[in-house]
């Protein structure tokens, strides 16, 4: 039962359910600003895949922990690429004013590739560099919102 309770799952789906709050206090300003449709919207619908991908995580490993008959292994390991993409996204957060978006982004999406598998640098740049941009099209050309 303790390598449940230390499941990654269990930890996307607290972080979706603090973005869902998030989310929500965000469209709640963006009412009182009087723009009809804000950036809390964006927050709670990824959230939400979060939170179900998280609940799908700790379900597998759940039936996966009471089909086994040895002892459990730690069912979530602090040097995992889990761990590793959480300190990526932290150091992507605090890069993002020095920086800029597009390189965090960027750069936060290189090495998450990498962590969870891609074993060629060129593959993992183009991606990273491709879905960089579409992130950015997407969310200041298109949606026009400030970035740094």
């Amino acid at each position: 039962m303790a390598a449940i309770l230390c499941n990654e799952g269990l930890f996307l789906m607290m972080i979706g359910i603090v973005g869902v709050i998030d989310g929500l206090r965000l469209n709640r300003l963006s009412e009182e600003a009087g723009d009809a449709f804000g950036p809390g919207w964006y927050l709670i619908l990824l959230s939400l895949v979060l939170i179900i991908c998280g609940f799908y995580s700790l379900m597998t490993t759940y039936k996966g922990q009471a089909r086994k008959t040895e002892p459990p292994e730690e069912a979530f390991p602090w040097k995992g690429p889990a761990t590793f993409a959480i300190v990526a996204m932290i150091l992507s957060c605090v890069l993002l004013p020095y920086i800029g978006y597009f390189l965090s982004t960027t750069a936060f999406l290189l090495a998450t590739t990498r962590l969870f598998g891609e074993k060629s640098w060129i593959k993992s740049a183009l991606v990273a560099g491709v879905s960089g941009a579409v992130f950015w099209l997407f969310f200041v050309y298109l949606a026009k919102i400030p970035m740094p």
